[in-house]
């Protein structure tokens, strides 16, 4: 389990540099703007969607769990797994 954290970990990273190269290179948006801007709203509506997704099933075995898939939305799926009763 440790080693699939890591691995995926690890990707989230590799694809995290390209975006912020465009987003402070390409595109020019500050750093000051952007962390309070798109990283707080970005985890505000996250964190409702998640409380909107957990509070639709009594039992945390009929929840969604995210995203079927592995690789970089495995932590999303790791993140709403580990919410239980």
């Amino acid at each position: 389990a440790i080693m699939a954290a890591r691995k995926v970990l690890i990707s989230f990273l590799v694809l995290l540099v390209p975006t912020l190269y465009w987003v402070f290179g390409i595109c020019g948006v500050p750093a000051w703007l952007y962390l309070p801007v798109f990283g707080y709203f970005g985890l505000v509506g996250a964190r409702v969607r998640s409380f909107a997704e957990h509070r639709a099933a009594v039992f945390h075995r009929l929840r969604p769990l995210g995203a079927p898939g592995h690789g970089t939305l495995a932590l999303h799926r790791c993140h709403n797994a580990g919410q239980t009763d």
